[in-house]
């Protein structure tokens, strides 16, 4: 999402460069390491759903009165 709207503001969406498939792979590879790193803390907080709930109080995501 940060990128689509970097590029929309920067004019540049739909500028392709001179390498056209290292565009893409760049795009590829950006995408890949997101959906990569979204699984891993998808794996820890399944691993370990204690961990989750806790950081969620500290961080503020979850109140104290949803404490179980």
């Amino acid at each position: 999402m940060f990128g689509l709207v970097d590029h929309l503001w920067s004019g540049t969406l739909f500028l392709v460069g001179g390498a056209p498939l290292m565009d893409l792979l760049l795009g590829v590879t950006i995408t890949t390491v997101i959906f990569g790193g979204w699984g891993i803390m998808l794996g820890i907080a399944r691993a370990y759903p204690e961990l989750s709930r806790r950081m969620g109080y500290r961080m503020g995501i979850l109140k104290a009165s949803e404490k179980r």
